[in-house]
């Protein structure tokens, strides 16, 4: 479900009004991508700690 939102998201970035929403969108992407990235390293490294 996680994995799949920037997907989407990216997916409603190539229907832009403007280049505006172009560059938001790809920001919002892109945090998105590396917070998923972050998340699942830290649990990772949290399920073989326990």
């Amino acid at each position: 479900m996680i994995g799949g939102l920037p997907v989407v998201i990216a997916s409603l970035c190539f229907i832009p009004n403007d280049e505006n929403d172009v560059s938001l969108g790809l920001t919002i992407t892109g945090i998105i991508v590396v917070l998923t990235i972050i998340v699942l390293v830290l649990a990772n490294t949290w399920a073989k700690k326990k």
